[in-house]
């Protein structure tokens, strides 16, 4: 899904969710991250109880900013997540509502070459995430601080690094219509469109 570089004091990650089926494993969903140690970079993702998770990591800085809902996620209902990051504060939003935040140990977003992953398997979790996502929208901004209603379809604005609606339905080519050129590849999933 290309690089959707972040490097300052300010991160969203939000997407909206499907859960097909509860797997007792960790499940990706949108994750930058060092795959070798996972110490820098960002991601929104389930743990193996089906708990929503956020975490932000800088070892250059500290440790890592992380959150999690105390609640597992249901399946079958679309659901919109989102992650905030503000100089060391992590929020975790489910459908528009906080449901756990954190003051961190670091201060910026760790950057590194990875790319980014969406739904993607790894050592965590073989088989990846199991559902659907639809409209991934990564902000060099904290675009929460307290409740919202969610857009069901996001819009392109100054603080948007990448923006996939993930409509394309045929193809492998999965367009980012931010204008940075994070254009992705879909391997090993299908196009679902209602």
């Amino acid at each position: 899904m290309g690089q959707a570089r972040i490097t300052g004091s300010e991160l969203t990650v939000e997407a909206w969710i499907r859960i097909d089926e509860v797997r007792g494993e960790w499940q990706a969903i949108v994750q930058k991250v060092d795959l070798a140690s996972y110490t820098y970079g960002y991601s929104i993702r389930l743990d193996a109880a089906n708990h929503l998770q956020f975490f932000v990591a800088n070892s250059s800085e500290g440790t890592a900013c992380s959150v999690t809902d105390a609640n597992p996620i249901p399946e079958g209902d679309w659901l919109h997540i989102a992650g905030t990051f503000d100089s060391g504060s992590c929020s975790l939003f489910l459908g528009g509502t906080a449901v756990d935040s954190e003051v961190g140990t670091i201060e910026t977003v760790g950057y590194h070459t990875d790319s980014l992953f969406i739904g993607h398997p790894s050592s965590l979790n073989p088989g990846g995430f199991v559902g659907a996502i639809d409209e991934v929208r990564i902000s060099s901004t904290a675009r929460y601080s307290g409740a919202f209603t969610p857009n069901s379809e996001f819009s392109v604005d100054a603080d948007t690094s990448a923006l996939w609606h993930m409509d394309e339905g045929v193809g492998v080519s999965v367009g980012d219509v931010s204008g940075n050129n994070n254009v992705g590849t879909l391997n090993g999933g299908d196009w679902i469109i209602p």
